[in-house]
């Protein structure tokens, strides 16, 4: 598993150094690799549906957590993880055309097609498996096989492997589109002085960043190794999920807090949607502390987040003062 992630992180690291229109192709096979499992899924759960019922019972008391202490709802901090995002896509802004009306146009589709796609994968699974059953780092599959057996059908056999197929191709997508985006952050930290400014500098033939991107392949690749250390699947999973969607989520935190500050005209819908959206991420942010019920060495897992989250945090406050140094000096120097 270590050795594929890291092959698959290093391939969508050298597309992307060669160039956004090389790496792009990447990032829309990934988007297909999204959306057709989800379709091929949800198709064939309909279908079960019809010939053979639900897997899982449908009844109201069942909609609701069995149990509402921490473990068993900080899922909640994953659902919130998996909807944010939306903007990267800005950080690209220069190489987009028409970006204001493409990017407007961008978010309209993918937030009615993100939510379509959970709510609808989530009901799909319901069908094809006893909740208890699902596995969290092999779901779709899982149940894509659960429904083709269940329908008896042998030309869908092929099915559940192509689903998994085209999952990971997705997955890999969304990695060569999160490094193509981030790339631009060290960038401009090196232009700016905050990082070394060799991260400020192009590739000669290709004109991408190409050290933020070997650095971020790097770094990804000791964190990956890091989570795997002492750790099933399914817990390093877990591991690298909650660290990232904390170090994720507090820029947010400042995100909502500025909406709400700074907004000019304040209706009462402009303060619902700061509070809402300031509530939800620290609720987010204090679940991913919490260790899932079934984590046999929580303090291992414990231990792995917040040594993850502290040592992220003070790298960046490092670089922060270290842009200020040279901000200060450049100052200095121009009087």
């Amino acid at each position: 598993v270590g050795a594929l992630s890291l092959a698959g992180l290093w391939l969508a690291v050298g597309m992307n150094v060669v160039g956004l229109r090389v790496g792009k192709r990447l990032q829309n096979l990934g988007g297909h690799g999204t959306w057709l499992p989800a379709l091929i899924f949800v198709v064939l759960a309909a279908w079960s549906l019809v010939a053979h019922g639900s897997a899982t019972p449908v009844t109201l008391r069942g909609l609701l957590p069995a149990k509402f202490d921490l473990p068993s709802i900080n899922l909640f901090a994953t659902m919130t993880f998996a909807v944010a995002g939306l903007e990267l896509a800005p950080t690209l802004g220069d190489e987009i055309h028409d970006p204001a009306a493409t990017l407007r146009r961008g978010i309209v589709i993918s937030g009615v097609g993100i939510v379509l796609l959970y709510v609808l994968g989530t009901a799909a699974m319901l069908v094809a498996l006893p909740a208890e059953t699902v596995s969290i780092t092999n779901g779709m599959p899982q149940a894509t096989a659960a429904l083709v057996q269940r329908l008896g059908v042998s030309w869908l056999a092929p099915v559940a492997a192509l689903v998994a197929i085209l999952l990971a191709l997705g997955n890999l997508g969304g990695v060569g589109a999160w490094l193509a985006g981030s790339a631009r952050l060290p960038f401009v930290a090196g232009l700016d002085g905050a990082l070394p400014s060799a991260f400020g500098r192009i590739h000669p033939r290709w004109h991408t960043p190409h050290l933020a991107l070997l650095v971020q392949g790097a770094l990804a690749t000791v964190f990956v190794v890091a989570s795997l250390v002492g750790s099933t699947v399914k817990n390093a999973y877990l591991v690298l999920t909650q660290t990232t969607l904390i170090l994720f989520f507090i820029p947010y935190l400042y995100l909502f807090a500025a909406y709400l500050r700074l907004r000019r005209a304040r209706p009462p819908a402009t303060g619902l949607i700061g509070l809402v959206g300031l509530a939800a991420v620290g609720f987010s942010i204090f679940l991913g502390f919490v260790p899932p019920g079934d984590e046999a060495r929580p303090w291992m897992y414990e231990a792995k987040v917040v040594g993850g989250v502290i040592g992220f945090m003070g790298l960046g406050v490092l670089l922060a003062r270290r842009g200020v140094r040279e901000r200060t000096a450049s100052s200095a120097a121009t009087f």
